[in-house]
């Protein structure tokens, strides 16, 4: 069994350095693309802050940092959406109002480019 380090992967996301932030979004979207249930939160950090965090990233003006990240979200949209259970539906759909919060905000090519890695995924 392995137990996803939730709170490291998180403190890289949030970081101010490109490369630990971009290793944040690749450590989660190995997570994703190999269905690793088990999750360790830290006590300071829950669920949704951290999917916040993760969709955040869509904001860098980095290609590497915007274009990885909404792969990453577009794995995650589609991981809520397979779940059938209710607090995952009430989950999916906090996260995909802090996603169009996020898009709304963007320029326009930061926004298509978003739009287009997240559908390749969800």
């Amino acid at each position: 069994i392995i137990d996803v380090p939730v709170g490291l992967i998180n403190n890289f996301l949030i970081s101010n350095d490109q490369k630990k932030i971009a290793t944040g979004i690749q450590l989660f979207g190995v997570v994703l693309a190999n269905n690793i249930e088990h999750y360790d939160y830290p006590s300071d950090a829950n669920t949704i802050d951290f999917y916040k965090n993760l969709i955040k990233c869509l904001k860098d003006s980095t290609k590497a940092i915007h274009a990885s990240s909404a792969e990453v979200v577009g794995m995650l949209l589609k991981k809520l959406n397979d779940k059938k259970d209710l607090d995952d539906e009430e989950l999916f759909n906090q996260v995909v109002g802090y996603l169009f919060e996020i898009l709304r905000d963007l320029d326009i090519s930061l926004f298509i480019t978003c739009i287009h890695r997240i559908q390749l995924n969800y």
